[in-house]
């Protein structure tokens, strides 16, 4: 499928953002290129980026220079049916851009047919998706469309999912003009220090490196079940890990309820 044709079925449902979550320290360096660029070329700069589980495989498949989006908000999802911890993986800081940034993409997208998880990475086929792929696997239950203008899965709907990803091209995503919005996790009562420093710093971003974003603080969802992973399942420590480090840990926990 070319961005042009998934661009315009995402018009046509009048669903018109797209989404990247990553921990802080990735946001910064993010922010010092002003675009959202592959790991092949963060890395080529020097800059830190987040470690992944999936590093290996993607190097093996040779993707480590594609650009991954989520056709919806991973925060608050579902895994093949099970309620999980609501807090997105991948990170706490959610990078959302208008569906136009699709224009960056100058070859085939690709995408993930199925729930990715941590033990799936090995046999998980990378294909190109047609777009009745896309279709008959992301919108392919109602449900799924929340009462806010942000489509996002519902805790205990089953789907839709769909990442897709394709090569960088021209220097990757820039900020400016597609990065609309930046959302923030809320931490827990008991970590309500750590949770100003964070926004502090993130405005601090979006001020010196892409001003025109908005920077939201997560409402979240009904039956969301992140306070769970923030507060009972991570420590301190862990969280502080997940928001500037890494989230290799945050997978080995497997943030499922008992």
């Amino acid at each position: 499928m070319k961005a042009a044709e998934l661009i315009a079925e995402l018009k046509r449902r009048n669903h018109p953002k797209l989404f990247h979550a990553c921990t802080l320290g990735t946001f910064r360096s993010y922010c010092q290129l002003g675009a959202y660029r592959s790991r092949f070329s963060v890395e080529a700069t020097g800059l830190p980026l987040t470690p992944q589980v999936s590093d290996d495989e993607d190097a093996r498949l040779g993707i480590l220079d594609h650009l991954f989006l989520n056709i919806y908000d991973q925060h608050g999802d579902v895994h093949k049916g099970r309620s999980v911890t609501g807090l997105n993986k991948y990170g706490p800081i959610l990078m959302v851009f208008d569906v136009d940034s699709l224009a960056r993409y100058q070859g085939e997208i690709k995408g993930y047919k199925r729930e990715i998880t941590a033990g799936d990475y090995s046999p998980a086929v990378h294909d190109v998706v047609t777009l009745d792929d896309f279709r008959q696997n992301t919108f392919k239950d109602a449900r799924s469309i929340s009462s806010d203008p942000t489509p996002r899965r519902q805790p205990g709907t089953p789907g839709p999912n769909m990442c897709i990803h394709g090569k960088e091209e021209n220097g990757g995503i820039p900020f400016k003009p597609y990065l609309v919005e930046v959302i923030v996790d809320t931490f827990p009562v008991q970590l309500r220090t750590l949770q100003e420093a964070v926004a502090t710093e993130v405005r601090y971003l979006l001020d010196a490196h892409s001003p025109h974003t908005k920077m939201t603080q997560r409402r979240c969802i009904d039956g969301c079940d992140c306070e769970y992973g923030y507060g009972t399942v991570l420590s301190r420590e862990d969280v502080v890990r997940f928001i500037y480090e890494t989230n290799k840990h945050v997978y080995a926990k497997r943030l499922r309820r008992p």
